[in-house]
């Protein structure tokens, strides 16, 4: 007999079924306190949840899902709410036997008007063409630049030392670190001077940087990887992706925008401090036009050993769609200023124990 495929909105149990179904499309383990982490503590509200069901044998069971999970977000001083697609699969071994554009259009339509625009994760190229089939366009590429005062390395050196997650560190102890002082993202010298900071205006679509939303984003992420550290004149969140590098995965200046002087200074602290802890380089991601310019690395002594990828192609741009909507305050030339934040992040190191 023919199966029936189905769908309908998440229900209270189905978590279960969910993280067993992320486990044989990605090889990933995810425990049921991430999985609630993700998908039902967001601060900007409740996810999107859809899952796709089989009945054979007069059994029904979850083979697909497709979640978009909310995150407040701002441009020219207006909010806005914009949703991020993740968690889109389906088991394998039913991917012949089922149209799934099909299913994702009947989600979209639901659920669209709720928000302001969709993004997506960048890549590959079979996600690619599915965006693209729903009415999704690249914006500008994602890249990494990594900065360091190396002379001479290999291509194949560089790669592992930038690599990615695979030998990640534990994050490092709160406390002075060369001219940096390093603190949980709960300490109150960070939240105090967090919700002091001058925003600077941006004409640029970027994450909402309101204490709730970095609170929920990094010091409540499973992983427990991210800490802060105060500067002179700014405030970051990093993590260490492996033992020779930092990721700056937030950079606000105390005064708004700096001057180019001042922006050459903290470069030349974060430097400062990621050697204090045995790190060799200091990664950024986003759009070209976001990254450090030349002048300010120059003048900060460093130089940027690398960029990634050095031939961005459209499998390295994030998928938008703008809503449709009577009161849309967004445009097709607007920029984004937002990476492709990898939500589930890596397993704790073992041995490592987090109350995050």
């Amino acid at each position: 007999m023919k199966p029936k495929f189905s769908s309908r909105r998440y229900e209270p149990g189905d978590e279960t079924a969910i993280n067993d179904l992320y486990r044989h499309v990605t090889g990933r383990c995810r425990s049921e306190a991430a999985w609630r982490w993700q998908w039902m503590e967001n601060p900007a509200g409740s996810s999107e949840m859809w899952v796709i069901e089989i009945e054979e044998h007069g059994a029904s069971r979850i083979v697909g899902h497709h979640g978009v999970m909310p995150f407040r977000a701002t441009i020219r001083g207006r909010s806005l709410l914009i949703g991020k697609t993740e968690n889109t699969m389906v088991l394998p071994e039913v991917r012949h036997r089922i149209l799934y554009p099909r299913f994702e259009k009947r989600f979209l339509a639901m659920y669209r008007d709720r928000f302001d625009a969709l993004f997506s994760t960048r890549g590959p190229a079979a996600a690619i063409r599915l965006r693209r089939a729903m009415g999704y366009r690249p914006t500008e590429p994602i890249l990494t630049a990594a900065f360091g005062r190396i002379i001479r390395s290999s291509a194949a050196m560089l790669r592992r030392r930038i690599g990615g997650g695979t030998s990640r560190v534990p994050a490092p102890s709160s406390g002075p670190c060369g001219p940096g002082l390093i603190v949980d993202l709960d300490d109150s010298r960070f939240t105090d001077a967090w919700s002091r900071r001058r925003a600077a205006p941006t004409d640029a679509l970027e994450l909402s940087k309101d204490l709730e939303g970095i609170d929920w984003r990094y010091r409540r992420h499973p992983s427990g990887i991210h800490r802060g550290a105060l500067l002179d004149d700014a405030m970051v969140v990093f993590h260490r992706p492996d033992h020779a590098s930092i990721r700056i995965d937030e950079l606000e200046m105390l005064d708004g925008r700096a001057s180019d002087s001042v922006a050459a200074r903290v470069w030349r602290q974060l430097w400062s401090m990621a050697t204090s802890m045995g790190a060799s380089l200091l990664m950024r991601s986003g759009p070209a036009w976001a990254l450090p310019d030349a002048a300010t690395i120059r003048s900060s002594g460093l130089r940027r050993i690398r960029l990634m990828p050095s031939r961005p192609t459209e499998e390295d741009a994030m998928p938008v769609l703008l809503v449709p909507r009577d009161d849309r305050r967004l445009s097709e030339s607007d920029r984004w200023r937002i990476d492709a934040f990898a939500f589930e992040g890596p397993a704790p190191v073992a041995g490592e124990v987090s109350s995050r």
